[in-house]
C-alpha cells in the first residue's frame, strides 16, 4: 500500500511541477509579448533612447491654415520635453509649404518653471515661458502666430495643461479675471488673412573691387515666415551689394534653399553656383567664404549655427573644378576677410 501511495503523490508531483513549468513559460511569453508591445508603441531614436511623437503647428504657405508636423523627441523630463518642443518650432518646419511661426529672433524662449495646475487632475501642469526683449518689437501678428504655435504645440503633450508668458519681467496677456494661463479653449487657430513681413538687419558679405577679400554690408532686409531666415540672407547677397565699390561674388542665376539640423546650417545651391562661377580659385573661395561667414555671424542667441555645409542640387559635392573643397562643412572663415575697417553699412533695401 505504501508503494502504491509513493507513486501516486510522486505522480501528483509531478503534474504539479508539469503545471508549474506550464504558469512560467506562459507568464514568460505574456511578459514578453507586453513589452513588445510597449517598445513598438514608442519610436526608438538613433541614440537608443525612448522617442514620442509630436504634433508642432505652422501655418500652411499657400491658405495660411494652421497645419501640424510630427517630430520624435526624446523621452526625458518634463522640463527637457519642453525645451525640445520650443526647439524644434524655433528651427521651424522641414516641409517647404509651411511657415515658421517661432522666429529665430524670438530665442532662447526659456522655461521659467513648470507648475502643478491647480484647476486640473493630478499629473497636469502648467509651462511658464519668458521670452526675450525681442519678442515686444515683433509685429503683432508675429507676436500672436508664435504665441498660438506655442499653446496647440505644448498642451498636445499629455502632461501639459496650459502656458503662462512673460517678457522683460512682465506677466503678458492677463484677464480681467486675472487669469494669464492660455490653452486650447482660449487661443484658437484662426486664419490669417495675409503673410505678414517685417525689416531684420543682416550682415552680409561682398568682395572688395580688388577680389582681395570680404567686407561687411549691413542692411535691412524684408522677410516673412515663408523661408528661413538663412535664404533670404543668400538671396541678398546674390542680388548684390548696395554699396559702391562691393562686387557680388555668389552668380545671379544661383537658386538656393536651406535647412538647419542642429548647430549646422546646410546650403543647397543650384549647379549655377559652380558652373557660372569665374573660373579663379579665389573667387570660388570667396564665394563660399561670404555664405559661410553670413550665416555663421547673423546668429539670434541659442540660435547657434556653427557649421556651414554646402549642397550642389541636394547632394554633397567634393572637390570643384577651381580646387574648393566643398565635401566637408565650413566653420567660419577668418582669413577670407579684409580689414574690418573698410566695413560699409547700407541704406535699408527690401
Amino acid at each position: 500500500m505504501s508503494g502504491k501511495r509513493n507513486k501516486k503523490v510522486k505522480k501528483r508531483a509531478r503534474v504539479i511541477a508539469v503545471n508549474i513549468i506550464r504558469i512560467t513559460v506562459i507568464a514568460v511569453i505574456i511578459a514578453a509579448a507586453a513589452v513588445f508591445i510597449w517598445q513598438k508603441s514608442r519610436a526608438v531614436g538613433p541614440s537608443g533612447k525612448n522617442m514620442i511623437p509630436v504634433d508642432l503647428y505652422f501655418r500652411d504657405a499657400a491658405t495660411l491654415e494652421w497645419k501640424t508636423e510630427t517630430r520624435q523627441i526624446k523621452d526625458s523630463q518634463q522640463s527637457d520635453i519642453v525645451a525640445a518642443v520650443l526647439d524644434e518650432l524655433v528651427k521651424g518646419p522641414k516641409s517647404s509649404g509651411l511657415l515658421a511661426s517661432a522666429a529665430p529672433e524670438f530665442s532662447p524662449i526659456e522655461i521659467t518653471r513648470i507648475v502643478p495646475d491647480s484647476g486640473a487632475a493630478a499629473g497636469k501642469y502648467i509651462a511658464e515661458l519668458s521670452f526675450p526683449d525681442a519678442y515686444n518689437d515683433a509685429p503683432p501678428a508675429e507676436q500672436s502666430d508664435c504665441v498660438c504655435s506655442i499653446v496647440w504645440s505644448l498642451t498636445g503633450l499629455d502632461f501639459i495643461d496650459g502656458a503662462r508668458f512673460f517678457s522683460g519681467g512682465q506677466e503678458l496677456f492677463k484677464n480681467s479675471d486675472g487669469d494669464s494661463v492660455l490653452n486650447r479653449d482660449n487661443v484658437a487657430l484662426a486664419p490669417a488673412t495675409e503673410n505678414v513681413k517685417s525689416s531684420v538687419s543682416v550682415t552680409l558679405y561682398f568682395a572688395d573691387e580688388a577680389g582681395m577679400g570680404l567686407v561687411a554690408e549691413t542692411r535691412d532686409i524684408e522677410r516673412d515666415m515663408s523661408q528661413p531666415l538663412e535664404t533670404y540672407i543668400i538671396n541678398a547677397m546674390i542680388a548684390g551689394p548696395a554699396t559702391d565699390g562691393l562686387v557680388r561674388l555668389i552668380p545671379k542665376d544661383t537658386k538656393v534653399s536651406t535647412y538647419r539640423d542642429n548647430s549646422t546650417c546646410f546650403v543647397d545651391l543650384s549647379s549655377e553656383f559652380l558652373n557660372n562661377m569665374k573660373s579663379e580659385p579665389t573667387t570660388e573661395r570667396l564665394a563660399v567664404a561670404s555664405i559661410v561667414n553670413a550665416l555663421i555671424d547673423n546668429n539670434y542667441k541659442s540660435y547657434k549655427i556653427y557649421q556651414v555645409q554646402i549642397l550642389i542640387n541636394g547632394d554633397k559635392a567634393t572637390t570643384s573644378d577651381n580646387g574648393v573643397d566643398l565635401s566637408m562643412p565650413f566653420e567660419r572663415i577668418d582669413d577670407a576677410m579684409l580689414d574690418s575697417a573698410t566695413e560699409t553699412d547700407a541704406a535699408a533695401t527690401p
